[in-house]
Order: C-alpha cells, then sequence, then structure tokens
C-alpha cells in the first residue's frame, strides 16, 4: 500500500476501514497489504491484530507477520520466536525463503554460547531445496558474519549461481568487519574485474574501513577519485568515511581537505572524526581549535566527540585544556560522564604523573 511506503498510518487506517465495510478485509492479499502497511507505520500491535482476526492465513501472512515480528525490539532469536515458527508448521504452513531471510538478521551471535539457530536454518534451506536467491544469500552472508564465521560466509557466496551489488557488498563488508582487510580489498577488486559490478555507495562504505592503514592510503585515494566522478562526495556518510580513513592512514591533510569541502553538508560524526584524527596523531592544539569551533557554531556534542577532544588533550599534554573541556561537557552541555570519558581523564592525569584522590 503507498499508505505504508509512506509511513501514513492515518490514511492506512482510513483504507482498513473502507477494507472492511466492503467486505475485503477477509481476503488473504488484503489482510497481508494491511499487514505490511501497519508494520512499515511502526504500528505491530494493529498488524498483530489482523493476523489474529484472519479467518485464513497463508505462508505470506506468516512471512509478514514474523517479520513484523523481528522489527519491533528483536535483538535475538529466542524461544519465543521460535514458539511461532512452530505455531506456523502445525497451521500447515512452511517457511519460505522470505520468511527464513526476515529471522536469519537475529541469528547473528556467537554459535559458541547460543544456540546455532543460524547454522539449523541453512540446514532447513537446503533440506527443502529452497532458491539461494540474492536476498536470501545476502541474510546468510551477514549472519555468518557477524557470529565470527566469515568462512561459512564466503562458502555461501562462492555457491551462488547469481550475484549482484548486494551480494559483493556483504561479503566484502563482512571480510572487512571479521578484521580481514587484504581479502576485503581484494575481492572489491575482483567484483569489478571479474564481474564487471560497480560498487555503490554501501559498497564503498563496506570497503573503506578495508583501508585504514599506511599501506592502503593508495587504494583509499583511488575510492576518493570513483567518489568524486561518481559526484557522491556530497553523501555525509561517505564523506566521514573518507575523513576516517585518511586520518587512520596519517595523511591529516587529505582528511582536512574532505572535511572542508563544502559539497556535503558536516554533521556532528564529520566534526568528530575530524577531532579524533588530530588527537590520534598528537595533534592536540589543532583538535582544540576545531572543537571551539564546533561548540562556537553549536553542533551537538555526544560523548564519542568528548572522547575523542579529551584523548587529544591527553596524547598532548594538553592537562588543563582537558580538565577545562571536562567541567564544561558536564556542567554547561549536561553530559553524564560515561565510563569511557572517565577513564580519558583518569588517563590524561596519569600522563601529567598527577594522582587522584578518592
Amino acid at each position: 500500500m503507498v499508505s505504508g511506503e509512506m509511513g501514513n498510518l492515518v490514511a492506512g487506517k482510513l483504507v482498513h476501514g473502507r477494507s472492511v465495510r466492503v467486505g475485503f478485509d477477509s481476503d488473504i492479499v488484503v489482510s497481508n497489504s494491511l499487514m505490511s502497511m501497519y508494520c512499515k507505520c511502526s504500528s505491530f500491535g494493529d498488524c498483530r491484530k489482523v493476523f489474529d482476526e484472519m479467518p485464513q492465513r497463508n505462508v505470506g501472512s506468516w512471512s509478514v507477520f514474523l517479520a513484523g515480528y523481528v522489527g519491533f525490539g528483536k535483538q535475538s532469536f529466542d524461544q519465543e520466536l521460535l514458539g511461532l515458527i512452530k505455531c506456523m508448521q502445525i497451521d500447515g504452513m512452511k517457511p519460505d525463503g522470505f520468511t527464513i531471510s526476515s529471522i536469519l538478521p537475529l541469528c547473528g551471535v556467537d554459535s559458541r554460547k547460543w544456540p546455532d539457530y543460524g547454522g539449523e536454518l541453512h540446514c532447513y534451506i537446503l533440506r527443502n531445496g529452497l532458491s539461494f536467491d540474492v536476498h536470501l544469500g545476502c541474510c546468510l552472508i551477514d549472519m555468518y558474519s557477524k557470529s565470527g564465521r566469515i568462512f561459512k560466509g564466503r562458502r555461501v557466496f562462492d555457491q551462488m549461481r547469481s550475484r549482484n551489488v548486494y551480494t559483493w557488498t556483504s561479503i566484502i563488508n563482512g571480510y572487512t568487519k571479521n578484521g580481514d582487510s587484504d581479502e576485503a580489498l581484494s575481492l572489491f577488486h575482483e567484483m569489478q574485474v571479474k564481474d564487471g559490478i560497480e560498487p555503490n555507495r554501501v559498497t564503498l562504505l563496506s570497503v573503506l574501513p578495508a583501508c585504514n592503514s599506511h599501506g592502503c592510503l593508495r587504494i583509499g585515494k583511488q575510492i576518493h577519485g570513483f567518489v568524486v566522478r561518481k559526484v557522491l562526495n556530497c553523501n555525509v556518510s561517505l564523506s566521514n568515511a573518507l575523513i576516517d580513513m585518511y586520518s587512520k592512514c596519517g595523511s591529516l591533510d587529505l582528511a582536512r581537505r574532505v572535511f572542508e569541502d563544502e559539497s556535503f553538508c558536516k554533521d556532528a560524526i564529520s566534526w568528530t572524526s575530524m577531532i579524533s584524527g588530530y588527537g590520534l596523531h598528537g595533534k592536540g592544539k589543532e583538535a582544540l581549535s576545531l572543537y571551539s569551533k564546533m561548540v562556537l557554531q553549536r553542533i551537538s556534542l555526544d560523548t564519542i566527540t568528548v572522547v575523542g577532544i579529551l584523548s587529544a588533550c591527553g596524547r598532548s599534554g594538553l592537562i588543563n585544556e582537558g580538565l577545562k573541556i571536562y567541567d564544561s561537557v558536564v556542567n554547561d552541555h549536561g553530559i553524564k560522564p560515561t565510563v569511557e570519558i572517565c577513564a580519558c581523564v583518569v588517563d590524561m592525569l596519569g600522563r601529567s604523573g598527577n594522582s587522584i584522590e578518592h
């Protein structure tokens, strides 16, 4: 429904009311569409009500309901979800590819601590001959990547008959997240040369963290060039990733050049990334100058920003400046002194040789 795509709950309820008055509410397709609309409008309670009142359901009904259930506050696969899947089977319905792909995001946990539901779902896919479409394949790759089993994600990737930019992005992101930058960069190259697939914005965001070392600066510059050629440098997320990449590669001049590029609208992450970059390389005065500009422009501060500037002060021996900032963010900006912030203060005082009295 258009109202669902627009997130217009009021219009969606009007359509629902109209369908009840004309007797369409008993139609499975209409009810499934209504559930989908309610989920997209963040109203899972209404979705559940439609589901409970359906005289008949099909696999699509259960799939939409489970997708909505997973999307609202669920952090991991639990017994309640397992019970719903059993109810679906008791109802005579077998989970299909859409059902499985809706559940898989909850299975990305360490299988040594929790039951390996993801592996069981993978076995179910193979036993029942479900087609390995792109979406289902990406979900499996992501699930294995999140649980630290990228080798199994790679096995899924290698077995897929057709791949697109989303498939390649999933496996590249998996290797990056699991610390194998060399393989991530190798796949990024293979994606373009072997399959002739052009990376999209998400692919670039996935591969840029793999360039966070001096040895990969050349590749990072090539990716930056691609971003500029495709006029993607107006995207704040990509620009922030470039700032972070250049900073971690030790090229602060290039990071600052990206930061000062007026083609994108800087957010708090942009400022924090640049401040943290200066701090990482002991450029405390530059970090302080940028932090002062950030405060003057009334850019919202958060814990990460505070940790970044306090770390910069600590590494550069700017103890008095750091303590003043700590006092200001707590008393003037209302930021609570988290464990990370307090650790920075302790580290700062430790570097100066001062002790803390209890």
